[in-house]
């Protein structure tokens, strides 16, 4: 009996060990990755900076004829461009961060890579049907164009490539073989869950809210927040209702959404219906902790470090991969616009959607975007979250509490 009491005492005092390592070493990542995201601030506001050069529309964004693209990389941002020539006016736009900032050029303008990657993408679904695209964007930092497939990559690559397209595409003075690239890809798995008991409901789906803020339609400034638009929500009817909890608490209503086939972006604004809840500027983190947004971004660039937080797999982070990607989801429609990340902390899957991403400021935190869906590819879990710029115009988050 003593021996068996023993053995009780040493597989507790093994299992509380045990637990007090993992807390520790889970502490020491999130220090780590907080220190990371403070070095990369300056960087990110040169980046901020410099979007004021870009036209943001609801279609997508217009850049300047000579800009190629832009990374985040040892806190540096990178700013490519067709010219040596073009730097100094950059530099007046980018000050005072000029000590974050490296320029380097490239052949191909964002513009023109964007352009070629639609004729492509536009001839492969009319002659190459069976090359099943799950995704296209601009690797920003390579100056080349990639195009994600459900098909072996390699078989793309034997049947479009090793054919003399150049012409077909009137593209003769590119080589397209250098700036094209296949790759496996996945669909973008839209979180949100079809069942309730998360954070916010509509008639038909489970979603996260992204941020409180101020909807401004028709000239009318509302208060409510941000969610994402694929969750079976509309603007009219039962399916413009938002729950908290269950259907016969309604918080709000859906006064704006943007989720179709080949559009760009996927959200919806939600108007405020109720006293029973308090909007505030804060969203959730780990331990369930909550943080202040004090800044807003139009994006985040190649290379930032993101946080994102979903009801259903809590606070993850990452690092941003690729801008402007083209996702196809399961229910076929082709998403343009999305800002992909490539998890390094924690998950996501459905239930999670609508749920922001930010980054840390020096008084809190910056809102970038809220979470459309995820993507594995070569077992790595990828998001895609929808960047603030496509809703900026209708919606405004708080930057302080109300």
């Amino acid at each position: 009996m003593k021996t068996m009491k023993k053995m009780l005492i040493i597989c507790c005092v093994f299992t509380l060990c045990l637990n007090s390592i993992y807390v520790f070493a889970e502490d020491m990542e999130y220090d780590f990755y907080m220190k990371k995201l403070q070095e990369q601030e300056d960087a990110l506001s040169a980046y901020q900076q410099l979007s004021t050069l870009f036209v943001y529309t609801e279609y997508g964004i217009t850049y300047p004829e000579d800009y190629c693209g832009t990374w985040i990389e040892n806190n540096k941002l990178f700013i490519a461009l067709t010219s040596d020539s073009s730097i100094s006016s950059y530099r007046e736009v980018i000050s005072p961060y000029d000590e974050y900032v490296i320029f380097t050029t490239f052949p191909y303008s964002l513009g023109q890579l964007e352009s070629i990657m639609m004729v492509v993408v536009n001839y492969l679904r009319n002659y190459y049907p069976e090359i099943d695209i799950s995704a296209y964007y601009c690797d920003e930092r390579n100056n080349k164009i990639i195009i994600e497939t459900l098909t072996d990559p390699e078989e793309c690559a034997d049947l479009f490539l090793t054919n003399e397209v150049e012409e077909d595409l009137s593209l003769e003075e590119i080589d397209i073989n250098n700036i094209l690239s296949f790759s496996k890809g996945d669909i973008n798995h839209l979180e949100a869950a079809l069942y309730g008991g998360r954070e916010i409901l509509s008639i038909s789906s489970a979603a996260t809210l992204g941020v409180c803020g101020t909807v401004s339609i028709g000239g009318t400034n509302y208060q409510g927040f941000v969610t994402a638009g694929h969750i079976g929500v509309s603007t009219s009817g039962d399916s413009s209702k938002i729950y908290i909890n269950n259907e016969s608490n309604q918080v709000g209503t859906v006064v704006a959404k943007q989720y179709s086939n080949n559009q760009a972006g996927d959200f919806c604004l939600v108007k405020k219906v109720t006293t029973n809840y308090t909007v505030t500027n804060r969203v959730y983190g780990p331990s369930n902790a909550t943080f202040p947004i004090t800044n807003v971004q139009t994006n985040a660039p190649i290379g930032a470090l993101v946080m994102k937080y979903g009801k259903v797999n809590g606070y993850a982070y990452g690092y941003v991969t690729a801008t402007q990607v083209s996702v196809q989801d399961q229910n076929n429609y082709m998403i343009s616009g999305l800002t992909r990340v490539k998890l390094s902390y924690g998950d996501s899957s459905q239930g999670d959607s609508g749920g922001p991403f930010y980054t840390s400021n020096s008084t809190g935190y910056t809102f970038v975007g809220v979470l459309s869906g995820s993507t594995h590819i070569s077992g790595e879990h990828y998001v895609n979250f929808t960047p603030y710029s496509y809703f900026s115009s209708y919606f405004t988050p708080y930057q302080t509490t109300p």
